[in-house]
């Protein structure tokens, strides 16, 4: 296997870590203050995107991590607001935080599963 798999991967359980955490306060606190960083995705998915896609038999990994990354780029662009929601502050049931979670703790046993396979 590419040995630039694990440490991205590595990364990448680490974004999803921060981005569950930061719904979990969300949720607890019916607030979007204070979490707006965890859902920060940085270059690292941009990045490797093509290189996980092109993997051979691992289509659930890489769907996984798309599904999760999709829900944290929507939450991102919500809590950053839009001409058509400024300032937005508290969640809605329209932001669907829980299967936002849902998606990132599956990508999370993938990519989990994925390196305890690398070691």
């Amino acid at each position: 296997m590419a040995r630039w798999l694990r440490p991205v991967l590595r990364e990448m359980t680490g974004d999803l870590r921060q981005a569950a955490a930061a719904i979990e306060r969300a949720l607890a606190d019916d607030s979007y203050k204070g979490v707006e960083y965890e859902f920060s995705l940085g270059e690292r998915w941009e990045k490797n995107r093509e290189r996980l896609a092109g993997l051979p038999d691992r289509a659930d990994l890489y769907d996984s991590l798309r599904d999760a990354y999709s829900h944290i780029g929507r939450l991102r662009r919500i809590i950053q607001g839009s001409p058509m929601h400024p300032g937005v502050e508290a969640p809605t049931l329209n932001d669907d935080l829980d299967a936002a979670l849902r998606a990132i703790r599956k990508a999370e046993a993938e990519v989990n599963t994925e390196l305890s396979e690398l070691a």
